[in-house]
């Protein structure tokens, strides 16, 4: 029927293309609905969009995007201001105050940079960020490793390996190979072979650097293990230098007592008549 808007008016015997006539005359007819529609997507992604700039994680992506980006000072400025901004969202800041670690141990700074990775721990506590508190604590660890306090790091991988379990392969991974390095350092080969040896089996996908790294380090330390140490000669010990006697002083001779001589006789005188 002319009139039947409904009705196909296509020469057309498909069915799919009668179908898209019949669309089309409908969106003509509607227009003003469709044009509303349109309104009222536009008007909410500005809503969104808005409340996007004020909500936390929105402002941590744009500030962590935007620091990321940076180089030099301005770089460390940018993450500073994620890290101290107290609106900010805690995971964002966490990951920020990592940043600012690892800055400040390249610039010299340890015990800055130990500071901004105790603050990163900190946020991931308040958030039960069980992964980003593992990061954390291993730059405490590096820190302590590069400020060649070996023993407190090794404590701290040591927690992190504990910490991390089964969940976490990623991360115990680098807790282990960094404790090994400690133990190493301290002179502990045996130990430290000890904790390589599980790692030289293992097959992750998303670790294939750190497993390589790890069978390094095993056999590395396993020649140096094998390998006898050269005897060291004893050093013949040098004459001990006697200190000069004091000189005896020699004793006055007692002067040798002359025997007097005899007076020779006098001459009688003549005898006077």
């Amino acid at each position: 029927m002319p009139g039947d808007d409904d009705a196909p008016i296509s020469s057309y015997s498909d069915p799919i293309y009668d179908r898209l006539d019949v669309m089309a005359r409908q969106v003509k007819r509607l227009w003003w609905l469709f044009a509303l529609g349109l309104l009222v997507v536009v008007v909410a992604s500005i809503m969104v969009r808005m409340y996007a700039r004020r909500e936390p994680t929105a402002v941590g992506v744009a500030l962590a995007l935007s620091a990321s980006k940076e180089e030099g000072e301005k770089r460390e400025e940018s993450w500073k201001t994620l890290a101290d901004g107290t609106g900010n969202d805690p995971g964002f800041r966490a990951v920020a105050c990592i940043e600012l670690a690892q800055l400040r141990l390249n610039a010299g700074d340890p015990a800055k940079a130990r500071e901004r990775a105790l603050q990163a721990e900190d946020f991931a506590k308040q958030i039960k960020d069980e992964d980003l508190r593992l990061a954390a604590m291993l730059s405490q660890a590096a820190i302590a490793a590069e400020s060649n306090d070996y023993a407190a790091a090794l404590e701290i991988y040591g927690k992190c390996s504990g910490f991390a379990g089964a969940k976490y392969q990623a991360r115990r991974l680098t807790a282990d190979l960094g404790a090994a390095r400690c133990l190493e350092k301290l002179g502990r080969i045996d130990e430290a072979i000890q904790r390589l040896e599980p790692l030289t089996t293992r097959t992750d996908v998303g670790a294939a650097q750190l497993i390589d790294l790890a069978i390094g380090s095993y056999w590395r330390l396993k020649r140096q293990q094998a390998t006898p140490k050269p005897a060291v000669d004893a050093k013949p010990e040098a004459p001990k230098a006697e200190a000069p006697k004091p000189a005896v002083d020699a004793k006055p001779e007692a002067p040798k007592a002359e025997a007097p001589k005899p007076e020779a006789p006098k001459a009688a005188e003549p005898a006077k008549h």
